[in-house]
């Protein structure tokens, strides 16, 4: 048996299911797994690895996701616990120490398309991403850990977004960069951190983190929450779709269904470019300063730097 499926039967040798089918889905930053325990019944596992910093935060993350699921009308993967009654397994495999969790499956497809998920998907992700963002500015319990994704937590020293080495740019990209990191430090500064503006967001809600079953969306991979501004949030689910929305279409309809739910002043909105330019250098700055940089990541800044400039010229 492959070393990945023994940590995973390990793990759920601490819950009430016996599996039919355990499937490795991902293995870069954690070990997922589909696990099937019978036709109607399907689940969700995250390993994580020892040195993983995100552990430390997973007693939080579930807490957070039995709320939504509890509170709000949101499809979000909700924890099971183990036989001990808790939401996060600390157990033993092949020699080391790992945390899991168990969560119940998120139906529905992903929305990979040539020319983005489409406005209707679009105008949905609004909706739910309106919903946790309301949930989120008063979601407040004792005892509740979570990453601070401002400008310290996404640009500061101590980041985990702040890469092993410098980053392998030239100097023209590094001055595009550093005068984005300023702006973006400015506008959180002016926005402040009040209720209205900065609580819980869901931190990567891209195509790959929302699923479509029947018209209904599903929030899922929650692996990057954490307190953060709320347009900063929406500017991640923008910057991927760029690629995708020449004509704006897709972008009009997710905030459309934002606005369906909660408020967007129009001085917000003006500030998404920025948010959008600041995620791009942060996600820039960790892939070229990786100790092994990922081709195809590597090509994703490539194109992203040709579009960049004039975008930072125009917001």
């Amino acid at each position: 048996m492959p070393l990945p499926n023994q940590h995973a039967h390990r793990a759920l040798l601490h819950y009430a299911l016996k599996p039919i089918d355990v499937t490795l889905l991902q293995s870069d930053r954690q070990l997922v797994f589909k696990v099937t325990a019978s036709r109607n019944a399907s689940y969700a596992l995250r390993i994580y690895r020892p040195h993983d910093p995100a552990g430390r935060f997973l007693t939080s993350q579930m807490k957070w996701l039995k709320a939504l699921a509890g509170d709000t009308s949101l499809r979000v993967p909700v924890p099971v616990m183990n036989r001990g009654g808790r939401a996060v397994t600390t157990f033993r495999s092949n020699g080391e120490r790992f945390r899991a969790t168990l969560t119940r499956w998120v139906s529905g497809e992903r929305r990979f398309r040539a020319n983005g998920p489409g406005a209707r998907a679009l105008f949905e992700v609004g909706r739910a991403m309106a919903t946790l963002h309301r949930y989120g500015q008063s979601f407040r319990p004792s005892d509740f850990r979570a990453p601070r994704w401002d400008y310290e937590g996404l640009f500061g020293r101590g980041s985990p977004w702040c890469p092993p080495h410098p980053p392998a740019v030239d100097g023209a990209a590094r001055k595009l960069f550093d005068s984005t990191t300023a702006r973006c430090r400015e506008a959180m500064r002016s926005l402040g951190h009040g209720d209205s503006v900065f609580g819980l967001i869901h931190g990567d809600c891209t195509q790959a983190n929302y699923v479509i079953d029947r018209g209904r969306i599903g929030l899922v991979d929650f692996g990057d929450f954490g307190f953060g501004h709320f347009i900063y949030d929406m500017a991640i689910t923008l910057l991927m779709l760029k690629p995708f929305d020449s004509t704006g279409a897709q972008r009009r309809a997710f905030l459309s269904g934002y606005r369906e739910v909660r408020d967007l002043s129009p001085e917000h909105e003006n500030l998404l470019d920025l948010f959008v330019a600041a995620r791009a250098v942060v996600l820039a700055k960790w892939v070229m300063g990786a100790e092994k940089p990922n081709p195809g990541d590597v090509e994703w800044v490539g194109q992203m730097l040709r579009w960049l400039p004039r975008f930072c010229d125009s917001v």
